[in-house]
């Protein structure tokens, strides 16, 4: 008969393994690296005037956002697996990181936009 080795922490919010909680500061600094990337491979070919270019940053920033949300609550919360939260656990206790993230991916394309125009000024000065 096969035995099933048991975990100390077995039962235990992904949440509170030591693991995860030494990486969460790293989760925002990732988000912050990573999007505004995707945001300028977006971006990249698309010749905009300022005022179209600050409504598409604006939509591309809520529809990443909304699909960030739903992604994590279809992933973390109703697909069951290893890694599953409550929504409590995902919105409450992980605190002010989630918000954080979330934050950081909306902003995103507004960074690129900063930069591009920061880049843009600096050329024609």
């Amino acid at each position: 008969m096969c035995q099933v080795p048991v975990d100390a922490a077995a039962g235990q919010s992904i949440l509170e393994a030591p693991a995860f909680v030494a990486t969460v500061p790293f989760h925002v600094l990732i988000m912050v690296l990573v999007w505004p990337v995707f945001a300028w491979l977006y971006f990249r070919k698309r010749v905009l005037d300022p005022r179209a270019e600050v409504h598409e940053t604006f939509a591309l920033g809520l529809l990443w956002l909304i699909a960030a949300m739903v992604v994590d609550y279809v992933g973390f919360v109703l697909i069951d697996n290893p890694w599953s939260l409550t929504p409590h656990e995902l919105y409450v206790v992980y605190q002010p990181w989630i918000s954080l993230i979330y934050l950081a991916i909306f902003a995103s394309p507004w960074v690129h936009l900063a930069l591009k125009r920061s880049l843009r000024n600096r050329t024609t000065s």
